[in-house]
């Protein structure tokens, strides 16, 4: 990004900042991270531009992260070579329903204001809601179930975290209510886990038996432990 384009950018990045430190956000790398700790979370907004940008065009992206100590102390326990303390991330278009293309544009001086000031609007109304769900986690298997994963990379992380909070009960109705929301049956499930993945399944739901596999191998290891 050229130099001019760049502090246009760092400007917008050190607006929203001051706006957030209300909320409870501290700034990290040049203001171009978010973060808010609580307890073991933290509830991170990374602030990303593009390679593209013009003087006409200068694009502000924005991303959510949620991370736990205590999943990267589960994993690292568990030595799987995994001791990431990522649970769920993703670009904040996802949160409404869109994609990873949403971005505002602080290029145009006339409109850098209002632009801004919709970007502060969607973090306040469904960024920062986003972060408080999961600071009560007895209802968030049925919130992440309904928000749709699709998007997620990965539909393994808000299950370990369950298991690493102690919670196992969350961590099966996790499975079962995006099961519920996907229309997967437990005999489709069971087929799956044994290979026989339907053809007209998508690669959402062939992620929902990787997932499933997944719980059953934890709860297993966990049986084993027990035991032991």
């Amino acid at each position: 990004m050229a130099g001019d384009l760049r502090r246009v950018f760092l400007q917008g990045c050190a607006r929203l900042a001051d706006e957030l430190s209300n909320d409870g956000f501290e700034r990290r790398r040049s203001g171009q991270t978010l973060v808010r700790a609580v307890g073991d979370l933290t509830f991170e907004i990374s602030l990303g531009s593009s390679h593209y940008n013009s003087p006409d065009y200068v694009a502000l992206r924005i991303a959510a992260q949620i991370r736990s100590k205590a999943l990267r102390a589960w994993r690292k326990k568990r030595g799987d070579g995994d001791a990431r303390d990522q649970v769920l991330g993703c670009y904040v278009g996802f949160l409404l329903g869109r994609d990873a293309s949403l971005e505002w544009d602080l290029g145009r001086e006339g409109s850098r204001e209002s632009q801004l000031s919709d970007a502060l609007a969607t973090l306040r109304r469904h960024v920062l809601p986003h972060f408080g769900r999961f600071e009560d986690i007895a209802g968030l298997p049925h919130y992440l179930a309904e928000l749709n994963l699709a998007w997620a990379a990965n539909l393994t992380g808000p299950l370990e975290f369950f298991v690493a909070r102690g919670r196992a009960d969350l961590a099966r109705t996790y499975v079962s209510e995006i099961m519920r929301v996907h229309d997967i049956t437990d005999d489709e499930l069971r087929a799956g886990l044994n290979g026989q993945i339907p053809q007209s399944w998508t690669p959402l739901q062939r992620d929902i038996a990787s997932l499933a596999q997944r719980y059953t191998e934890i709860a297993a290891g966990s049986a084993d432990s027990d035991g032991a």
